[in-house]
């Protein structure tokens, strides 16, 4: 029965629109800024739609940095079409109209492209002791990830925070520019709230830092120029959901995803492959090629844990109709047999039968493809979308992809 559900669903599979559709998505989610966010979730919610759907919709929630759902607190909007960082001569180091990675999410406003600001660069690494005098006015290089240098400088006034940090991962190369998506004071330092110091910080390559750390030892009082038209504001987030309906509506299985990051596999990836899904089974079903399900399969495009916890605690009564979900995360890269994809099951406190399916599932596919794909299981404590799996939200389930080992992560 798994063989010729999985065939006929592969052979209706069509692997062009899923390109394209990947493409459209990510152009949009590379950016990670409110507009280009909000762009994609229409695209998203258009999408499913004109496939069919039911209940196609934009699910906002707050983004102020204040409103709490759970144990989270939302974060705060941010814009920013532009910033560049350049050596007075005007060689560039680091320009967000060519790659957006290269400012750090939620960086701070800085004077403007006409009158860029110009100040010395300082080894920020270099300083046991930081003190505003040394860096007040200054841009501060680190070689370390951009918010670790930021935590150092909580109550002064630099100019911007400058990182060349990499990190390690197979498919970073010496250009890579490492996203940061980290820039509060909070625990782990993640989203930014209200109250968090607003900073600018500029990410650059391995290559631009050797140059920029080249220059500085030859010429100390280096000085650079740059700009960030930015702003951080009390705003609005999105999650898509979408229905697939079953004949017995009272009940739900929910495939979710989060939006609103930078990587093509982490997580545009995962969230095209719920939107292909949805509506391939929708046009298999109108087609007469498979039966209508039972339960209803609800799509949630998310943002990682905050529009999650968001979605569940606003829309209660659909997650109580929830009897499953499976978390998609980090779903492009290859399922090698060196670093296959894991299925991690939920936490013991909620176990559901869904374990065993999705493994038989997987098994069957496994069969199918051979060597082009491999897959792998562990236990795992929920800490991502799949945090829905507590008890007292009890939505039990798993979570199918890769993270910070997967080709490219954060840098795609």
């Amino acid at each position: 029965m798994l063989r010729k559900l999985i065939e006929t669903i592969n052979g209706a599979y069509q692997l062009q629109r899923h390109r394209e559709l990947l493409d459209a998505v990510w152009r949009q989610e590379v950016w990670f800024d409110a507009p280009h966010q909000l762009a994609s979730a229409q695209l998203a919610r258009d999408l499913l739609a004109e496939a069919g759907l039911s209940g196609a919709r934009l699910a906002s929630y707050p983004c102020d940095g204040k409103t709490r759902f759970q144990d989270w607190i939302m974060r705060m909007a941010w814009d920013c079409p532009r910033a560049k960082l350049s050596f007075i001569d005007g060689e560039v180091l680091a320009d967000r109209e060519q790659i957006p990675a290269s400012t750090v999410f939620w960086s701070g406003p800085l004077a403007s492209a006409d009158a860029p600001a110009v100040g010395e660069v300082v080894d920020g690494d270099a300083i046991e002791t930081i003190t505003p005098e040394a860096v007040n006015g200054k841009y501060v290089l680190t070689g370390k990830y951009t918010i670790e240098m930021k935590n150092r400088l909580i109550g002064m006034q630099p100019l911007a925070v400058v990182s060349d940090f990499i990190g390690e991962n197979d498919a970073y190369t010496d250009d890579t520019v490492r996203w940061c998506n980290g820039w509060s004071e909070g625990p782990g330092g993640w989203y930014f709230h209200a109250g968090d110091q607003i900073m600018t910080g500029f990410n650059i390559s391995p290559a631009k830092g050797r140059i920029l750390r080249e220059r500085l030892a030859a010429k100390p009082g280096l000085k650079l120029a740059g700009f960030c038209e930015s702003r951080v504001y009390e705003g609005q987030g999105q999650n898509v959901t979408a229905l697939l309906e079953g004949t017995d509506p009272s009940r739900e299985v929910w495939i979710y995803g989060h939006a609103c990051e930078q990587g093509a596999h982490d997580n545009t990836s995962g969230v095209v492959v719920q939107i292909e899904t949805l509506r391939l089974l929708q046009e298999l079903i109108e087609a007469g090629k498979l039966p209508r399900p039972r339960h209803s399969i609800r799509m949630i495009t998310t943002e990682e844990c905050i529009g999650m916890v968001a979605f569940a605690t606003l829309n209660d009564d659909a997650r109580r109709r929830a009897l499953v979900g499976m978390n998609i995360d980090g779903a492009g890269d290859p399922g090698t047999e060196a670093s296959p994809f894991i299925l991690s099951y939920g936490p013991m406190s909620n176990p559901t039968i869904s374990w065993a399916v999705v493994a038989l599932i997987a098994e069957r596919v496994k069969a199918i493809a051979g060597n082009a794909w491999h897959w792998g299981v562990k236990r795992f404590v929920n800490n991502a979308d799949d945090a829905i799996a507590d008890p007292h939200c009890n939505v039990p389930g798993q979570w199918l992809g890769k993270g910070g080992h997967s080709l490219g992560y954060h840098s795609s």
